[in-house]
């Protein structure tokens, strides 16, 4: 739904724009876009033909005001789709938060903190997890039931990164895959995604592979990076990874559309 910018390619075409704006539609169970979404894509679609009517090239000055032109688009879309009061409400439902010292100050740090709160609730689960193992271990030993060594120490957990900048901490895809496999677990297994403390390129993009995966089946109008774009992530893609991060928001908290739902996914896999 969001138009990503890149300063090495030419921005998006009206024909793009319009394509865009007609696939609102295309997912079943998706409302329709509300009118500020509507009202950016017009008013990029107008300023596109002006520079293109004008004979601007998108190079230099041009190319630099464009974006610029574009990122205010894209921080107004942000500030309208993840106000900093309706993820504080959403995060209350995940995890508990010290309110005087973890509220977020706008939207890029909304964003920061609902990711990082979905983790968090992620990691005690897993520690919750792990002490009934131990427990359930414990009194299986008490009994006198020979257990392998092995099943006396319970596998290590998995490791669940904390990101302190939108930008350069999504390029592994952990904490991406970790807020998808959170809303839709039986769309992308949380075992499938690989977590480690010091991630190889390759883990990276196994993790980037899976979100590919999962937004061309299920969200195909949302996902609009490249595999480069997140592992070598360039400050002119700020705009459209916090618009990506805030259309993930409205999505899972605002319209829950019914295509991602458990019970949807179970009721035609029956």
């Amino acid at each position: 739904m969001v138009p990503r910018i890149d300063s090495e390619k030419q921005p998006y075409t009206e024909s793009m724009v319009n394509k865009l704006s007609a696939s609102e539609s295309m997912i079943p169970g998706v409302p329709q876009l509300f009118e500020f979404q509507r009202c950016i894509l017009k008013l990029y679609q107008s300023v596109t033909a002006r520079v293109e009517g004008e004979g601007v090239r998108v190079g230099g000055e041009g190319r630099s005001s464009h974006q610029a032109m574009i990122g205010a688009i894209m921080k107004a879309y942000a500030k309208e789709v993840v106000p900093v009061e309706a993820v504080v409400k959403a995060v209350r439902q995940i995890a508990t938060f010290n309110a005087s010292s973890e509220l977020p100050f706008d939207q890029e740090d909304a964003l920061l903190f609902w990711i990082n709160k979905v983790c968090s609730s992620v990691r005690h689960r897993l520690e919750r997890e792990r002490k009934a193992q131990q427990e359930q271990l414990m009194q299986s030993a008490q009994q006198t039931v020979r257990l392998r060594r092995d099943q006396l120490h319970p596998k290590q957990l998995p490791f669940i990164p904390v990101l302190d900048d939108l930008m350069k901490d999504l390029s592994d895809g952990c904490c991406l895959a970790i807020l998808v496999s959170f809303y839709c677990p039986h769309l992308l297994p949380f075992e499938d995604i690989v977590l480690r403390e010091n991630m190889s390129f390759a883990d990276s993009l196994h993790n980037l592979q899976l979100l590919k995966t999962f937004f061309k089946k299920y969200l195909p109008e949302t996902f609009h990076f490249t595999f480069e774009d997140l592992l070598y992530t360039h400050d002119s893609l700020k705009p459209s990874i916090i618009a990506f991060c805030s259309e993930l928001f409205h999505v899972f908290e605002v319209t829950k559309p019914d295509h991602l739902s458990a019970n949807q996914f179970k009721g035609k896999s029956d």
